[in-house]
């Protein structure tokens, strides 16, 4: 198994950076559905797991985002990487990633002035601030997936015009 993954990742490396992606979009969706389950069992602390995991998968899938969109800009910008759709959705998530990174930015720059507030942890900004981080890591994960179901229905559509 070690080996057909070495070689995916060697031999098409667009393909392997989708699945990384593609895992990580999981990790922020599962994140966000068990906070929101988390009212249905109150004796589990489903709220904090899935605030935790959505953040984290949230980051990491932001800077996989970022490092993919930039190899696909540099393949462009280059002229061996052509425009395709591909180019598309990858700029579409930098877009998102961007959004993702400013929040996170904003929420670091807003953290400075925090000995001034009373409770910054409580306060609405602060609140406010980690639900756009979260929704916009929805976001990203949705474009992440809808580039996934595009690349498998036109590699249908491709399939099926061979055969005709």
């Amino acid at each position: 198994m070690y080996r057909t993954l070495a070689r995916i990742a060697r031999d098409e490396p667009e393909t392997a950076i989708l699945g990384v992606e593609s895992l990580l979009a999981a990790g922020v969706l599962l994140g966000v559905a068990l906070t929101l389950v988390s009212p249905l069992a109150s004796s589990l602390p489903l709220a904090d797991v899935g605030f935790g995991l959505a953040a984290a998968a949230t980051v990491l899938l932001t800077v996989a985002s970022l490092l993919a969109a930039s190899r696909r800009i540099a393949l462009l910008l280059t002229g061996r990487g052509g425009l395709r759709i591909e180019t598309f959705w990858r700029l579409l998530e930098l877009l998102l990633a961007f959004l993702v990174a400013g929040i996170v930015a904003f929420a670091v720059q807003l953290g400075e002035f925090a000995a001034t507030v009373p409770d910054p942890r409580g306060g609405g900004v602060f609140v406010g601030l980690f639900l756009a981080f979260v929704l916009a890591g929805v976001g990203l994960a949705v474009v992440v997936c809808l580039r996934g179901m595009w690349l498998v229905v036109n590699a249908e559509l491709q399939s099926a015009l061979d055969g005709v």
